[in-house]
C-alpha cells in the first residue's frame, strides 16, 4: 500500500508539474523571441534614420551602422539590396516593409525584422535586420534548465511528503489489519491504537468495540458452558435420589414418584433454557421483580433438597421492595448461592432481604467454617475453580449480578458466612 500510494502521489506531482511547466516554457520561449524581435526593431529603426530617401537621388550607397551579431541591409523600392548584408533580392519580410508594414519573421535558425523608410507617407526604402537564434535558444535552454531543476526539487519534495503521508496512512491501516488477524485467531483482547486520522480512528474504535463485544460474548459462552453442569447437578441429583429411593422402597402409588420426577425435569429444562438465554445475552428485558415472590420461589425450589440433607433453609424476612432485573438471572444467582451453602456450608441457610438507601440487599448466609481471610478478596473473582470453599458457580453469580447493575460481596462475621446481593430499587 505504501509503495502504491507513493507512486500515485509522485506521479500526480509529475503530471501537475508537466502540465504547468509546458505552457510556462512556451511562454518563456515566446517572451525571449519577442524581446529579441523588439531589439532588432529598435536597431532597424535606428538604422533607418541614416538612410536618405528618395534612393534615386543618392549617388552612393548609404552607410549602415555595424552591430555585433546582427546583419543589416538596405533595400531600394524595387527590391534590390543597395547596402549592407542580406539577400540580394528582397525576401518576404522586405517586400512587406516596402508595402509600409513593419514585418518580422522567426524560424528555427534566425529572426528577421524589416522596417519601412518613409517620407511624407511614401515608402522610399526598407531596412532589413537579421540575427541568429543562438542567443534566444541559449536563454530558453537556460530557463528550461532552471525549471527542470526546480521541478526536480519539487518532485523530490513531493516524493518525501508522499512517503511520510504513506507511512502515516499505512501505519494505522496495518494496525487495523494486524488487529483483525489477531481477532480472527481468537485474541479478543487485541485493540487498535488510536491515530490522528479521523476516519481510520473511527474505524479502529468500531473494531475495538466489536472485539470487546465478541470477547464478552465468547467469555460468557465459555463461562456458562462450564457452569452448566454445576447448575444442573442439583435437579439431576434430585431425580437420581428419587429413583434410587423408589427402587429401595417402592410406594404403592407410582404417580407420586412420576410427579416428583416431572417436577425436577421441568426444573432442569428451565435451568437449561435460562442458561442458554443468559449465555447469549437474550434473557429478555428487565422487568419489576418483587422480593417476596423471588425469595419465596427460591425457598420452594430448595426446601426438598435441604430436607433430604437434614438441614433447613429459612427466609428470615422479605423486604417490600421492587427491583428491575432479569428474573431468570436473579433466580440463577440465588440458586448458585443457596447451592453453595448446601454443598459447602453447615447449619441452616438463611435468606434475608433489607432495604437501604435506594437499594435492596439480599443475603444468603450459612454457619459453616467460612473462607480463609486470604481467600476472601479472591473467592468471587476466581472463575473456573472448584476447590474447598471456592465453587465454580460464584463467578457465574458475580457475572450475572454485575450485568444487572448490582454487586455481589462476601462477608465473614460472627461464625457466619454471608453473601450479599445489592440491587438498585426501581423508582416508583
Amino acid at each position: 500500500m505504501s509503495r502504491r500510494l507513493m507512486r500515485a502521489l509522485t506521479t500526480l506531482a509529475v503530471i501537475v508539474i508537466v502540465a504547468f511547466a509546458m505552457p510556462l516554457g512556451i511562454v518563456v520561449q515566446s517572451g525571449y523571441e519577442t524581446e529579441e524581435v523588439l531589439r532588432l526593431q529598435r536597431i532597424g529603426t535606428q538604422a533607418s534614420r541614416d538612410v536618405a530617401v528618395p534612393i534615386s537621388v543618392v549617388a552612393d550607397s548609404p552607410d549602415v551602422v555595424a552591430v555585433v551579431g546582427v546583419s543589416i541591409g538596405v533595400y531600394a523600392p524595387d527590391g534590390r539590396r543597395i547596402a549592407g548584408d542580406g539577400p540580394r533580392v528582397a525576401d518576404e519580410s522586405v517586400k512587406a516593409a516596402l508595402g509600409n508594414v513593419l514585418a518580422q519573421s522567426v524560424d528555427n535558425s534566425r529572426i528577421v525584422v524589416a522596417v519601412p523608410v518613409a517620407v511624407n507617407e511614401q515608402v522610399g526604402a526598407a531596412v532589413r535586420v537579421e540575427a541568429s537564434r543562438t542567443k534566444v535558444d541559449r536563454l530558453v535552454w537556460r530557463a528550461w534548465g532552471m525549471m527542470a531543476a526546480l521541478a526536480g526539487i519539487i518532485i523530490a519534495g513531493a516524493a518525501i511528503a508522499a512517503r511520510g503521508l504513506a507511512r502515516r496512512l499505512s501505519k494505522p491501516v496495518d494496525a487495523i489489519t494486524s488487529t483483525v488477524v489477531r481477532i480472527g485467531d481468537g485474541d479478543f483482547t487485541a485493540r487498535v491504537p488510536l491515530s490522528s486520522i479521523t476516519e481510520l480512528n473511527n474505524a479502529g474504535q468500531a473494531l475495538n468495540e466489536t472485539a470487546r463485544r465478541l470477547g464478552e460474548l465468547l467469555e460468557r459462552e465459555r463461562a456458562f458452558s462450564s457452569h452448566a453442569s454445576h447448575q444442573m447437578r442439583t435437579p439431576l441429583t434430585a431425580i437420581r435420589l428419587a429413583i434410587e429411593t423408589e427402587q429401595l422402597a417402592p410406594r404403592a402409588d407410582r404417580a407420586e414418584i412420576l410427579t416428583e420426577s416431572l417436577i425436577q425435569i421441568e426444573r432442569l429444562e428451565q435451568t437449561v433454557d435460562d442458561l442458554l438465554s443468559l449465555a447469549r445475552g437474550t434473557a429478555g428485558p428487565r422487568s419489576p421483580v418483587d422480593m417476596s415472590e423471588i425469595l419465596g420461589a427460591c425457598l420452594t425450589r430448595w426446601k426438598p433438597a435441604f430436607t433430604r440433607a437434614g438441614r433447613q433453609i429459612l427466609c428470615l424476612r422479605s423486604a417490600a421492595g421492587v427491583v428491575a432485573v432479569s428474573e431468570p438471572a436473579l433466580a440463577q444467582v440465588l440458586d448458585v448461592l443457596v447451592d453453595n451453602g448446601l454443598q459447602h456450608g453447615a447449619g441452616s441457610v438463611e435468606l434475608d432481604s433489607r432495604l437501604i438507601a435506594g437499594a435492596v440487599v439480599i443475603s444468603i448466609a450459612d454457619h459453616g467454617q467460612g473462607i480463609a481471610p486470604d481467600d476472601i478478596s479472591t473467592v468471587i473473582e476466581r472463575a473456573g475453580v472448584s476447590s474447598g470453599r471456592q465453587p465454580i458457580g460464584l463467578s457465574l453469580a458475580r457475572t450475572l449480578i454485575e450485568a444487572e447493575g448490582g454487586r455481589l460481596t462476601f462477608v465473614q462475621a460472627h461464625e457466619q458466612s454471608r453473601f450479599e446481593i445489592t440491587l438498585p430499587l426501581t423508582a416508583s
